[in-house]
């Protein structure tokens, strides 16, 4: 079996005349118009049809993946037509081995759906989801998605799920070891700060392993002479690098640094708590830059960096990262105040839920009283707050409520 397509015909010429034809593109398709279809590809016959007129296949189905060993695929079902912060969606699977093989539901009221993927082995498909059903969106968006496992040796049969992560942690990241067939690993992101694990499918949950450090590639592969796991890292305190990390212990056992913009060495890292109302204290990250004349750090004017979501976290947490994204203002004298304002995901389910019926009131006292906390201890007497998306939005409320005397505004 080669590459697998969901192929679209058109549906009324009038309402879309782009939309004509089979689209050939292997695994993604934006035009969601009606009557999706399966195509199968070989070198032989080229592109035939497999699957037509399947309640698993509606017009909304997208991104096929196909296990290695050619024997299933898998695809998103949306659930919506337009685009919410919930992303809710559904997995749905068929057998490519059976000539009149049906489709079938691999999750049920999924909620928010995440990524997916096979395993080399094709016994397994990992994927993330929270399992939320609300008729609101808000409680699917502000709610964490677990990473769960899926067992499908039997593509017939329902499928048995079960998760790997816990309820209210951030998966970052997550992906199958190359070189194993059934090895999982995954990044939490708690905060600020990332850990990786891996867990060979098939053991009890006891023999998850913690790595010494994230990885923070998406690739992670397996070297059987030396008996470890190959990625990359980088972390706010480390340098990029190829490390080697001992597949019993989880600890480091080699390493090749990376190359890498060694400007970012003069970034320097702080993280904030502060009061926001009695009883109620919000996290955030301030970054500054020394001066690489006499590495002395200068608080200059605070530009505060807003999320957009308002359910995301904060991205990037490395030190290259960071850098780079901020480095037109840090070389400027500027420093950034990134806050972890409620709905902020990584920091627990409770945090991230807190936003839902207070949008643009707790979020924004959370902005104007960090704002003034970094001004009253840097010194500073200039704040601009810059955001995209939601972040745009917190900017502009949070420019007339307290800040109004030093406040610059810069929405995109």
């Amino acid at each position: 079996v080669g590459s697998i397509a969901v192929g679209l015909k058109s549906g009324d010429s009038k309402e879309d005349k782009y939309s004509s034809g089979i689209v050939y593109t292997p695994g993604t398709h934006e035009r969601k118009t009606p009557l999706s279809k399966l195509y199968k590809y070989s070198s032989e016959t080229g592109w035939e049809e497999f699957l037509e007129k399947d309640p698993e296949l509606p017009r909304l189905a997208k991104n096929v993946r196909v296990a290695r060993n050619g024997r299933w695929a898998v695809w998103r079902i949306d659930k919506t037509d337009l685009w919410t912060s919930a992303d809710r969606g559904e997995l749905a699977m068929v057998s490519l081995t059976q000539p009149e093989a049906r489709a079938r539901e691999v999750t049920h009221g999924a909620g928010s759906l995440g990524d997916y993927e096979p395993s080399p082995s094709a016994s397994f498909l990992a994927y993330t989801a929270n399992y939320v059903n609300d008729s609101k969106s808000a409680p699917a968006s502000c709610t964490h998605r677990l990473l769960y496992v899926t067992q499908v040796t039997d593509v017939t049969n329902a499928p048995l799920d079960f998760p790997v992560s816990a309820p209210g942690q951030l998966v970052a990241d997550f992906g199958w070891v190359e070189g194993l067939p059934s090895t999982l690993w995954w990044t939490i992101q708690n905060g600020f700060q990332s850990t990786t694990f891996v867990r060979t499918l098939g053991s009890s949950p006891g023999c998850t392993l913690q790595l010494a450090v994230p990885c923070t590639t998406w690739v992670m592969a397996y070297q059987a002479n030396g008996s470890s796991y190959i990625y990359g890292s980088d972390t706010m305190e480390r340098t990029p690098s190829l490390v080697a990390v001992d597949t019993v212990t989880g600890e480091v056992v080699g390493e090749l640094p990376l190359p890498y913009d060694v400007a970012a060495d003069t970034l320097v890292t702080t993280e904030l708590e502060w009061d926001v109302w009695p009883d109620h204290r919000c996290h955030g990250m301030l970054y500054q830059r020394r001066r690489p004349e006499d590495d002395v750090v200068v608080p200059g004017p605070l530009v505060v960096s807003l999320h957009g979501g308002p359910c995301e976290g904060i991205r990037p947490v490395n030190k290259v990262g960071i850098y780079s994204r901020y480095r037109d203002v840090l070389e400027q004298g500027y420093q950034v105040l990134v806050p972890a304002t409620s709905g902020t995901l990584g920091f627990g389910d409770s945090w991230s839920r807190a936003i839902i019926g207070r949008v643009g009131q707790r979020d924004v006292d959370e902005v104007a009283s960090g704002s003034q906390y970094v001004l009253r201890e840097t010194h500073a007497d200039r704040v601009s707050l810059v955001g995209s998306s939601y972040g745009a939005y917190v900017s502009s409320p949070a420019d007339c409520r307290r800040l109004r005397a030093y406040t610059r505004n810069i929405s995109l």
